[in-house]
C-alpha cells in the first residue's frame, strides 16, 4: 500500500510540475485594439481569459503573418510580446491589457509582464495573434483579431505582414474577430454585455460588430471600461467540454467544488491529496457532483470507470 501511495504521489507531483496552463483554441478572446493613436496614447490591445490561468502561464502575442504550410509557421520579422501571468491564479473572465512602451524594449501589462514590444501595429491594416508553443517547434493558435479581415490565401514568404490569412486551427470556429467596415477601423473595443448564461452567447455577442465602439481615426487613447471583466455561468462549462471527460470549477476553490462529467458517464470521482491519500469519493449519479468543505491545499480530482480503472485527472487548488 505504501508503494502504491508513493507511485500516486510521484504522478501527482509531476502533474503539478507543468508550471503553466496549456491553452486550447478559444481559451482567450480579444476585447480591444488601438492600432493608431497619438504619441500620448501608445498602441495597445486587450484580451479576456475564458479559462483559469495558473501562475507563470505564458502566451505569445504577435502581429507576424502566418505562412502557408503544415504545420503553419510565422514570419520572422515584425514584433512579439511574450506575456507571463503573475505568481497568482487568474480567474476566467479577467481582462488583460498590453500597452506599447514608446521607445522602450518591453511592453507593459496591467496584469503580468511582457518581454518584447508591440510598437508597429499598422493603422492601415494589421492583426494580433495569440499563440502558445506546442510540441517541438510547432505552435498552437489560441485566438486572432484583425481590423481589416483575414485574407484567403496564406503567404508563402514574408512580403506583407500587415495582413494575413486565418490560422487553420481557427477556421470554422468562433475564436477570432475581424471587421468588415470600410474605411478601415483604427481603434475599437468591445462595449456590449459582459454577463452571459452560456459560452455560445458570449461568442455571439463579442463577435457582433454592433457591440463594439470603433473609430476610423488615429485618436488619442480611448477610455476602455474599468474595471472590465466577464461572467459566464456554469452552462458554459458543459458546452466547452468537447472531448474532455472532466471539468472542475471553481478552480481555485475556497472549499466547495463542482465536477462536471460527460453525458452518460458512469463510475466514481475521487479527490486525492498531494500525498496520494484518498480524501473523498462519490459515485457518479448525474452529470454534476459537488464536494464540500475541502481544506486548503493541492488535490487531484480523478475519474474512475466501473472497473476502477483511472481516467481523466484534473488538478484542484483549494485556498
Amino acid at each position: 500500500m505504501k508503494k502504491l501511495f508513493t507511485s500516486i504521489s510521484l504522478c501527482f507531483l509531476a502533474l503539478f510540475s507543468q508550471g503553466q496552463t496549456i491553452l486550447e483554441p478559444g481559451d482567450l478572446f480579444f476585447t480591444g485594439f488601438q492600432y493608431g493613436v497619438t504619441p500620448s496614447g501608445p498602441d495597445r490591445f486587450s484580451f479576456v481569459t475564458l479559462k483559469n490561468l495558473e501562475p507563470g502561464t505564458k502566451v505569445l502575442f504577435t502581429d507576424k503573418a502566418v505562412l502557408a504550410g503544415n504545420p503553419q509557421t510565422l514570419c520572422t520579422n515584425e514584433d512579439t510580446c511574450l506575456w507571463t501571468s503573475p505568481n497568482v491564479f487568474i480567474n476566467a473572465g479577467t481582462v488583460i491589457t498590453i500597452t506599447e512602451v514608446v521607445g522602450g524594449i518591453n511592453a507593459t501589462a496591467n496584469i503580468g509582464t511582457c518581454v518584447g514590444n508591440m510598437g508597429s501595429l499598422s493603422s492601415s491594416g494589421d492583426q494580433v495573434l495569440a499563440v502558445q508553443r506546442g510540441q517541438g517547434s510547432s505552435i498552437s493558435f489560441i485566438s486572432a483579431i484583425s481590423n481589416t479581415g483575414f485574407v484567403v490565401n496564406c503567404a508563402t514568404g514574408c512580403t506583407n505582414n500587415n495582413s494575413t490569412c486565418l490560422p487553420s486551427q481557427l477556421i470554422d470556429t468562433p475564436f477570432f474577430m475581424s471587421f468588415t467596415i470600410s474605411p478601415v477601423i483604427v481603434n475599437g473595443f468591445y462595449s456590449g454585455p459582459t454577463a452571459f448564461d452560456s459560452i455560445s452567447a458570449f461568442y455571439a455577442a463579442i463577435r457582433n460588430q454592433n457591440n463594439w465602439t470603433t473609430s476610423r481615426q488615429a485618436d488619442a487613447a480611448a477610455t476602455w471600461p474599468s474595471p472590465w471583466s466577464f461572467s459566464i455561468t456554469t452552462v458554459s462549462v458543459k458546452e466547452k467540454m468537447g472531448q474532455n471527460q472532466l471539468r472542475v470549477y471553481p478552480n481555485p476553490s475556497t472549499g466547495a467544488v463542482n465536477i462536471i462529467t460527460k453525458h452518460g458517464q458512469t463510475g466514481k470521482i475521487r479527490v486525492i491529496n498531494i500525498l496520494g491519500v484518498l480524501i473523498e469519493e462519490k459515485r457518479i449519479q448525474s452529470e454534476s457532483i459537488t464536494f464540500q468543505n475541502l481544506k486548503p491545499g493541492l488535490y487531484m480530482v480523478q475519474l474512475l470507470d466501473e472497473k476502477n480503472q483511472p481516467g481523466a485527472a484534473v488538478k484542484l487548488v483549494v485556498k
